[in-house]
């Protein structure tokens, strides 16, 4: 059985920056990379970093990498969502265009221009990535589940969603249900499949997850209040 959800409130969410302090347009970078830093390695995060910072020197774009490197816990528990969401606010004072992406998936500086300028067309731009074996050789194929890896869109339209479910703990589907008020919203989302997006391996990180959870409630939320 799954909870009956009030309808999304898109207006209060993620509260706007106040007039009073958003930072003027002239100061913006083109794009901010945003990423959770939480619980990985050190290595991990260096690797992401450098890799990163070169796609961003590559696209000709000026940039910003956010790490929200924070517990995010909601109610006693670890959420992605409202990681993902303090991402949001932040990048909201920064710059244009916000990336979410993950810290094991690697893009190109090629991939980082082309969802820039999908984005500021008004669309979102998605690239589902492909996996690294253990052996370092990457699959042929692309990653059929979830929406997330890359997605690209301008600060505004992260904020019309109204941001990531919190509802939604742990990590599992937040980036479906994104998507599904990407176009709730009537915001297009375009796919674009490049060889260079790649979740890179690592071993099992599974205590976080909560998958099937937080997949029954992307139904009742799709049931209450999307699918109207």
């Amino acid at each position: 059985m799954t909870p009956n959800l009030p309808k999304i409130d898109y207006s209060k969410a993620i509260p706007l920056v106040p007039s009073d302090k958003a930072p003027s347009t002239v100061d913006l970078v083109d794009v901010v990379i945003g990423v959770l830093g939480s619980n990985v390695p050190n290595e991990t995060t260096s690797a992401f970093i450098c890799s990163a910072e070169k796609a961003c020197r590559e696209s000709g774009l000026t940039w910003s990498v956010i790490m929200n490197t924070e517990d995010n816990i909601v109610d006693g528990e670890f959420s992605r969502s409202a990681g993902k969401n303090k991402v949001i606010r932040a990048a909201a004072k920064l710059g244009r265009v916000l990336v979410q992406t993950d810290i094991d998936i690697r893009f190109s500086g090629e991939v980082l221009k082309k969802g820039y300028d999908c984005a500021m067309g008004g669309r979102v731009a998605w690239f589902p990535c492909r996996n690294v074996g253990p052996d370092g050789i990457a699959v042929k194929k692309y990653r059929t589940g979830g929406m997330g890896s890359f997605n690209a869109a301008t600060i505004y339209n992260w904020y019309l969603t109204g941001g990531f479910e919190e509802l939604m703990t742990g990590w599992g589907s937040e980036d479906t249900n994104m998507h599904i008020r990407f176009k709730h919203r009537g915001i297009p989302i375009v796919t674009f499949k490049d060889a260079s997006v790649l979740h890179m391996y690592h071993p099992p990180r599974g205590s976080r997850s909560r998958v099937r959870k937080n997949r029954s409630l992307l139904r009742s939320i799709e049931t209450n209040y999307l699918g109207e």
